[in-house]
């Protein structure tokens, strides 16, 4: 593995790779052959730095297959896989010595989208912080502490065409029909991510930059009544959420590949609900190998503006959540 710092143009690209996966969705970068390069911003003027770190071999066996999920084949192979999966396995703590403690988390903090319909790209940046771990944790077993990828540079430029006259590649992108905050934070599947990141958009981490913090540029706040009393419960919509083009093609790590899983669930032609076991098998070995996977469901809250309250399908009280119904997903995790 090598890891190497770049100048803060954004516009310096090389062959590098970002571990992970993102599902139903995208999976951010198999790691393949005997290592990658992982650029990060250095702020020092344009010099680099590299580093180089030996790959172990298990982690070697974990990264060198690109699996491809979409033939009936692959998802036998993968069938006959599962079995060796393990009992109980938990990406919050992960024995790595092998003395059953569970010494690593490879899972960031929780983060709050509102109050955007952002849940596409919260999902997206958490599943691509995971991946990241996987290898930043080799060297430092407490990376899972500040790393802190931007959504909000994720989000914005999804839904912000290139607006620069000097570019050849001026005016691309999706143009957004509307002008205020909620048009352009709006919703989106897993795959507007990786089309993000395949742009040269991302990830970067937001510590290098206050503009890349999730919130308006005057930090305005909207208040909830919460035990009686109003509180600050969110950043406002009602702010400016705008960036420059300067921010654009910022980047930490750069996307090397993405796979879209098969569904763990479906309806056949017939418009009878079938059960997928490839497709749960297929979520389990990328998150053995920890790599994130993000995946869309049909929830009761899916939007800022509904309140945290028992509805039909879950339960607030035992954090459950079950969908019965035939319903297309309008939530990502």
């Amino acid at each position: 593995m090598r890891i190497r710092t770049k100048n803060d143009t954004g516009r310096k690209w090389g062959a590098g790779i970002l571990g992970g996966a993102l599902s139903l969705a995208m999976a951010f970068g198999s790691l393949m052959g005997n290592g990658y390069h992982a650029y990060a911003e250095s702020g020092n003027g344009g010099n680099e730095n590299e580093v180089t770190v030996e790959v172990t071999e298990k982690a070697q066996t974990l990264l060198r297959s690109s699996v491809e999920y979409t033939t009936k084949e692959s998802e036998n192979a993968i069938l006959s896989e599962s079995e060796s999966f393990p009992d109980h396995f938990d990406l919050r703590s992960v024995d790595t010595d092998g003395d059953g403690t569970g010494d690593r988390c490879y899972v960031t903090g929780v983060k709050l989208q509102n109050p955007f319909a952002t849940c596409w790209g919260f999902a997206a940046i958490s599943a691509a912080e995971t991946s990241i771990l996987s290898t930043l944790m080799e060297d430092d077993p407490d990376a899972w502490k500040t790393l802190d990828l931007s959504e909000k540079q994720l989000a914005y430029f999804a839904y912000t065409y290139l607006n620069d006259p000097d570019s050849s590649q001026n005016g691309e992108g999706i143009h957004v029909p509307g002008t205020s905050a909620s048009d352009t934070y709006a919703g989106g599947l897993p795959f507007l991510a990786t089309q993000t990141f395949a742009m040269g958009i991302g990830p970067i981490d937001e510590s290098r930059y206050p503009e890349l913090v999730y919130r308006g540029a005057n930090g305005y706040t909207d208040q909830r009544l919460i035990d009686g009393e109003y509180r600050n419960f969110c950043y406002s919509e009602d702010d400016d959420w705008t960036m420059t083009e300067d921010f654009r093609f910022l980047q930490s790590y750069i996307l090397k590949s993405s796979y879209f899983l098969p569904s763990p669930a479906g309806f056949d032609d017939n418009g009878n609900y079938y059960y997928n076991a490839a497709g749960t098998a297929a979520i389990k070995e990328q998150l053995l190998a920890k790599r994130g996977v993000s995946i869309g469901f049909h929830a009761d809250t899916f939007s800022p503006s509904q309140l945290m309250e028992d509805g039909e399908y879950i339960s607030t009280k035992n954090w459950a959540h079950f969908t019965w119904d035939d319903a297309s997903y309008n939530h990502v995790v």
